[in-house]
């Protein structure tokens, strides 16, 4: 983003830097009704979860998790969202092995994280440079593996990879992406969320603390 800033607007990149959104995730909670209801514990629960608007590639994305479906019946797919794709998607007889939902309350995040066995991130191409997810630092804590879906040159995938914190696709092609995931199986797996998030947290303190908005603003 910072980079398209300073050539779109010719910003002197000496005066620029990058503070990433911040970590928000709530402590977990005692009672989650909403999640509990949706999801099972001990199942493979594929989840996205948030807007789904046109920078999601919302068909392209119902496409894929269908085909996972169908590719291997242990994992469990799920949308967590609102809006007109939401209800034209979830309206649709094209997708009924996945499990459509209202959004979850924000008291209830760590439970969904804690229950997921991957999130989706999916970004449309050509959007990448525009924006980054706000809740990628939320998941990152968590130590939910991600699978992205962006490209090549998307900070999203960066820092997915930087932090070997999940798999990044480039393509929207359906069988490829459902290759993709199978082959990341056991990347998936090589981590408890726990294991996960103690790994990435000394790094996540540094990419999404407080610390670093102070640090640049102390040096203006």
């Amino acid at each position: 983003m910072m980079q398209r800033a300073i050539s779109s607007y010719s910003i002197d990149p000496a005066l620029c830097s990058v503070s990433h959104p911040f970590i928000t995730l709530p402590d977990s909670c005692h009672s989650a009704p909403v999640v509990e209801a949706a999801l099972g514990p001990d199942t493979f629960n594929i989840i996205y979860a948030g807007a789904l608007g046109d920078k999601q590639e919302p068909d392209q994305l119902l496409d894929f998790l269908q085909a996972l479906y169908l590719r291997d019946s242990r994992v469990s797919p799920h949308v967590f969202s609102a809006g007109p794709h939401f209800e034209r998607l979830s309206s649709s007889i094209s997708y009924p092995n996945v499990s459509f939902h209202d959004l979850v309350p924000s008291s209830e995040l760590s439970a969904l994280y804690s229950r997921s066995f991957v999130q989706i991130i999916p970004q449309a191409f050509g959007t990448g440079d525009g924006s980054l997810p706000s809740k990628l630092p939320n998941l990152l804590c968590a130590g939910v593996p991600i699978f992205a879906i962006c490209d090549f040159t998307s900070e999203l995938g960066s820092l997915i990879k930087s932090l070997n914190a999940g798999v990044v696709s480039h393509h929207w092609s359906t069988e490829l992406l459902v290759s993709d995931f199978l082959a990341a199986w056991d990347l998936f797996l090589s981590e408890t969320h726990e294991q996960r998030r103690d790994r990435l947290a000394p790094q996540l303190e540094n990419l999404f603390g407080y610390n670093s908005v102070i640090h640049h603003i102390t040096l203006v």
